[in-house]
């Protein structure tokens, strides 16, 4: 038979758990809104990797540069992607490289990664071929022992 201070007792104690649960749940929309929000001398690659923290993102935006001379020969760089968690798991670290082309192209070129430093960690190449006034995704595969670090640079030659 339940006495009074048992219910009492029992009570506390689930109104502690939810006072607990409202807690975390409104820690979590702190943190996400934190992220969200850029400070005025962050870069866009900075805010980039917030919003992907506060929505949990599996693909991270990356920085990408082209030599100077695959721009004389009509290439352009869209928004290039690293590959998500699946792939590095399972040994195919991938870079989706989007390329645009003001000109005809067709050439295999060099695609280097970097750290926040500048120093080499990663190297590869790919076969580009597009015609005039065409754009389109390529997927840039790298040694399976490569991990991408964050704020990776990709430069493309």
């Amino acid at each position: 038979m339940w006495s009074f201070t048992d219910f009492r007792m029992r009570g506390g104690v689930v109104f502690m758990l939810a006072l607990g649960l409202m807690g975390c749940d409104r820690t979590k929309h702190e943190a996400t809104e934190t992220l969200r929000k850029p400070s005025e001398t962050a870069s866009p690659s900075a805010t980039a990797v917030a919003d992907g923290l506060a929505t949990g993102a599996q693909r991270e935006t990356a920085q990408t540069s082209l030599s100077p001379a695959l721009r004389a020969r009509g290439l352009r760089l869209g928004k290039s992607f690293v590959a998500g968690d699946d792939s590095v798991r399972a040994g195919r670290p991938q870079l989706s490289l989007y390329v645009i082309f003001e000109r005809a192209f067709r050439d295999t070129v060099r695609v280097r990664l970097l750290d926040n430093n500048g120093v080499e960690y990663g190297r590869s190449r790919v076969l580009l071929q597009g015609k005039t006034h065409e754009a389109q995704p390529f997927p840039v595969r790298f040694n399976p022992h490569l991990h991408f670090e964050l704020g990776t640079q990709v430069v493309v030659e």
